[in-house]
């Protein structure tokens, strides 16, 4: 992971690493879709076309998408 920021940083891009109950403070008030919130690589709309080669172990980051109750 320090590498991975070490690259960001030296491209002058901010980089904040959360772990994944601080990036769900972000939903805090709305509703979240299904599946949650999850790694990308499960955001497939179907399962079958998910890419086998990822394993979650090598994903680094959440994603979720939500709507105002």
């Amino acid at each position: 992971m320090a590498e991975v920021i070490g690259v960001y940083e030296e491209s002058g891009i901010s980089f904040t690493t959360r772990s994944r109950s601080e990036v769900a403070g972000f939903f805090e008030g709305l509703e979240l879709i299904e599946p949650g919130l999850s790694e990308p690589h499960h955001w497939k709309p179907d399962p079958d076309e998910r890419p086998e080669d990822i394993r979650s172990a090598e994903i680094s980051m959440w994603a979720g998408v939500a709507r105002t109750p």
